[in-house]
């Protein structure tokens, strides 16, 4: 399981909507995500749970959190669950796209 903040102030705002996360493989071994959550104060408010490789030849991993309502007091961040599927050294990037309006 891994944690981590969305950028700070200045670079997105976390609104209403359809996010789409997507985990970008370049290198080394292959993983597997199995779910990803949006947390607002560290609690679950969207999450997409399926089974989903990232690695050479795998690119269908894009997983969607529809966030109803915000709170713009609160602070969010995403939480995903990935294991490697052979080995211990892989490389990419994740991308999270907001909603679309």
């Amino acid at each position: 399981m891994t944690t981590g903040p969305l950028p700070g102030s200045g670079h997105w705002q976390v609104v209403p909507g359809d996010w789409r996360v997507h985990f970008n493989y370049q290198s080394g071994d292959a993983l597997m995500i199995e779910k990803v959550e949006m947390l607002e104060n560290g609690k679950p408010v969207a999450t997409d749970q399926h089974l989903a490789p990232a690695g050479p030849g795998y690119d269908n991993n894009e997983f969607r959190l529809n966030i109803s309502t915000v709170d713009p007091s609160a602070k969010y961040s995403l939480r995903a669950w990935v294991h490697s599927l052979d080995g211990k050294d892989s490389t990419g990037y994740v991308t999270v796209s907001p909603p679309k309006g």
